[in-house]
């Protein structure tokens, strides 16, 4: 029962233990994703640039100070979104399989411990390579398959991908392979970091 509870948490925190316990754990356990997410997004001054799940907004808060341009986090838990309200990035609630931007209006695109929560990959990638712009870069960091299998929790609702999967679909979307990178943690004990660029083949 609490291995559910944690897990439907994980994937949408909700009510003031998902806004203020769950959301604050999810940026300690997630500090080397997401200082791996920023490494490969790289991100530029002047650049608009979208964090698809925000979760407890570590990342989100990193890439304010960085100097960029246009700054968006979205989540699809209503807590999440008005927990992070004060961040100087604009916040809002939506899924990563409909995105409230225009074509190719974006030059970056992150999403940190999300797609597990994807019962399908491609609609979310399809959706992300749309408002891309061309050269565009989407990093995608999760918890390898083998790590997060080794969860009993992983049973309520988490999809078990692998990078193969993820690339494969961002492929279809015409998403191309620029860097990948495995890392070895504590909880999660293996992760991986993908970034893809829109409309550029490597080979």
């Amino acid at each position: 029962m609490i291995r559910r509870w944690i897990a439907h948490q994980f994937a949408r925190p909700s009510g003031r233990l998902g806004k203020w316990v769950i959301a604050p754990w999810l940026n300690r356990i997630g500090r080397g994703l997401n200082r791996l997410a920023f490494d490969l997004l790289a991100p530029k001054p002047g650049e608009a640039l979208l964090e698809v799940g925000f979760g407890g907004g570590a990342l989100l808060e990193r890439l304010a100070a960085a100097e960029t341009g246009r700054l968006v986090g979205v989540d699809w838990s209503s807590e999440i979104v008005a927990r992070e309200r004060k961040s100087r990035a604009e916040v809002v609630k939506a899924e990563a399989s409909s995105l409230p931007f225009e074509n190719d209006s974006l030059d970056g695109l992150v999403s940190v411990s999300v797609l597990h929560f994807w019962p399908d990959l491609n609609p979310p990638l399809r959706e992300m390579a749309r408002v891309l712009r061309r050269s565009g870069r989407l990093v995608l960091v999760f918890e390898c398959e083998d790590s997060l299998r080794s969860w009993p929790g992983h049973r309520f609702g988490f999809e078990l991908w692998s990078a193969a999967d993820v690339i494969d679909a961002a492929a279809a979307a015409g998403l191309a392979l620029d860097a990948r990178v495995e890392e070895q943690g504590k909880k999660p004990d293996h992760y991986v970091g993908l970034r893809f660029v829109k409309g550029v083949t490597h080979g």
